[in-house]
């Protein structure tokens, strides 16, 4: 009998080893599933701030570049209206279109003009559309809007707050506009 007394304790202390092994095992892997999340959190956090930062950089330069071809615009508009309007007090003595009154416009200088016009609005509307904080605000529902804006600076919430007032006026939507500007 001392003999299987002998296997038996043999058994049991192999049979603690293994169960020891296996909960150190288990410890291990549990440490290493749990810095792995934390490694993983930290790259998405990262991740995600480096996105946040590119757009808001990216909304800048965009609207650096729309205003420097606004003010372009304006300069070319300025010129147009320069050019066609001193056709309107040409002195008609030896004018090729004598027969025509200072005051009459040109065909030529009314169509100019119109394109100095057109122009202008065109620069105006597109200035609007490069610089405004959210693209496709119009077709957006509220939690839709209220999502992006943690990515706005204030300047582009009070821009946003401003357009909405004008035109959908929710009043949920402004109150959200305010709640955001007053913890900025």
């Amino acid at each position: 009998m001392t003999h299987t007394t002998k296997t038996f304790e043999q058994m049991g202390e192999t049979t603690q080893t293994m169960v020891r092994s296996s909960q150190e095992s288990v410890r291990i892997f549990a440490d290493y599933a749990v810095k792995a999340q934390e490694l993983n959190t930290q790259l998405a956090q990262r991740a995600v701030e480096t996105w946040i930062d590119g757009l808001r950089k990216q909304t800048e330069l965009s609207q650096d570049m729309a205003q420097e071809l606004f003010g372009k615009v304006e300069e070319q508009a300025d010129v147009y209206r320069s050019f066609f309007g001193q056709w309107g007090n040409v002195p008609t003595a030896g004018f090729p279109f004598a027969g025509m009154t200072n005051n009459a416009t040109f065909p030529f200088q009314r169509q100019g003009m119109r394109l100095v016009e057109t122009a202008t609005r065109s620069a105006e509307d597109t200035l609007a559309t490069v610089t405004f904080p959210i693209a496709g605000y119009d077709e957006l529902n509220v939690e839709e809007i209220s999502k992006q804006l943690d990515t706005l600076s204030a300047e582009q919430i009070e821009q946003l707050k401003t357009y909405e007032r004008r035109h959908k006026n929710r009043q949920s939507l402004i109150e959200r506009f305010d709640s955001k500007l007053r913890a900025s």
